[in-house]
């Protein structure tokens, strides 16, 4: 998730923090702090080696992050791409 995301939305040349775009396209506070978990995550193994191993084991959390993500494409008028790359009709 993370490469699609930085590679996808780094063509947008925004001078913000992408992470801000990204978050400030959502509306509530609750899918911005969804949608800022969900980055968190994503980053969070990519720059640095895990000391530790930690299991998420709340099968909601995945489902709400797919759902973020597909909104982070539907909220920046991505759609059409999200549809086309996951085979979505």
């Amino acid at each position: 998730m993370r490469r699609i995301i930085e590679n996808y939305f780094s063509l947008l040349g925004s001078k913000e923090r992408l992470d801000d775009v990204l978050i400030n396209s959502f509306e509530t506070i609750e899918e911005k702090t969804i949608c800022k978990s969900l980055l968190y995550w994503i980053n969070d193994g990519s720059h640095s080696i895990q000391d530790d191993l930690y299991i998420d084991n709340y099968n909601d959390s995945v489902d709400k992050y797919i759902e973020v993500f597909r909104n982070i494409f539907i909220k920046t008028g991505n759609e059409a791409h999200y549809k086309m790359m996951m085979l979505v009709e």
